[in-house]
């Protein structure tokens, strides 16, 4: 029976790769398995071998790559060639669902060693069949990878007040200058931001409120690091400190999120109050947060209009001028 992303409701994938997760004591050839459950939302959860939400974005693009997965060929006989490569395991795949009962029930898939210059697939049947080398690949094959990245997932227009604590930029200079007291505050009140004591683009302010609203992860640093460790990332003390405040009964906005050093490879460090878990946003998405506040104000300033009665830039009367003049010629 085919597999129908939609109506799977529980997954189990296992790879044979050593990782600090697997049981005591297990042989050389042991798999480490994860296994996943929709909740009553439809999301995925990780059930083994912890409790642990899961990436909706991983697990669906597994069940996808599973689904268009296209054999080159099939197996006919088994040779001693497909014996041997049948006692490699690279992954293996269980899944359940709610559908018809013939895909209600479970079914398996096991990607097993190279035969020639394919991948041997073996299902729940007991037919084999042939991919081609590089869809293995296609399998995240580590547990992070189907750990949940979200930072934040909530609507921005749900957001009244977001607080900006900035690290005092001014200690580190060689001349100290008299650095702004306090934290930054942004207040939204009938859909336009606006920062107290400070004049900034509502609309500047409004893309920060969308940028902080959808946050995802490229990487889980680590569960919990010490104070030396936190530290080299930046975040003991942190840069910058981000409170967040959504509409009265709104749980979906976190406390706050703590922003550390930027590594121009492995991204942003951040923290999301009160977890001690450690994550890396890529850099790009990084961008779109300040890391000071001068490079906060820099961003948000509203435009200023040009000054009228300056003389003509490069676009203007004198280069109209020149233009014409050659055009008459």
């Amino acid at each position: 029976a085919a597999l129908v992303p939609g109506e799977v409701e529980r997954l189990a994938i296992a790879w044979p790769e050593p990782h600090e997760g697997a049981a005591p004591g297990a042989g050389e050839g042991a798999l480490f398995e994860i296994e996943l459950v929709r909740d009553a939302e439809k999301g995925w959860q990780i059930t083994s071998p912890a409790r642990l939400p899961a990436d909706e974005e991983t697990v669906n693009r597994l069940l996808s790559d599973l689904a268009y997965l296209e054999a080159t060929g099939f197996v006919d006989e088994r040779t001693p060639a497909v014996e041997a490569a049948l006692r490699e395991t690279a992954l293996s795949v269980r899944w359940s669902g709610s559908g018809e009962a013939e895909t209600a029930g479970e079914r398996r898939l096991r990607i097993a060693g190279l035969e020639g210059d394919a991948r041997l697939v073996e299902t729940t049947d007991g037919a084999l069949h042939r991919i081609a080398p590089d869809r293995l690949d296609d399998f995240a094959r580590h547990l992070a990878a189907y750990r949940d990245k979200r930072l934040t997932a909530f609507d921005p227009s749900r957001l009244v007040q977001i607080e900006l604590a900035f690290a005092d930029e001014a200690a580190k200079l060689e001349t100290p200058v008299a650095a702004p007291t306090g934290p930054v505050v942004l207040i939204q009140q009938g859909g336009s931001w606006s920062a107290e004591g400070l004049d900034l683009d509502p609309e500047a302010l409004a893309g920060l409120a969308g940028s902080l609203a959808s946050l995802r992860a490229s990487e889980i640093v680590a569960d919990a690091l010490g104070e030396a460790e936190l530290a080299s990332l930046g975040l003991a003390p942190p840069a910058v400190r981000i409170r967040m405040q959504g509409a009265q009964g709104d749980s979906d906005v976190p406390p706050a999120l703590e922003l550390g050093r930027l590594d121009p490879e492995r991204g942003l460090f951040v923290r999301r109050l009160p977890e001690a878990a450690v994550y890396a946003l890529d850099p790009l998405v990084a961008d779109a947060l300040p890391r000071t506040r001068a490079d906060f104000e820099a961003r948000h300033a509203k435009l200023q209009a040009a000054d009228e009665g300056g003389p003509p830039d490069a676009a203007g009367a004198g280069s109209d001028g020149a233009a014409a003049d050659l055009l008459d010629q």
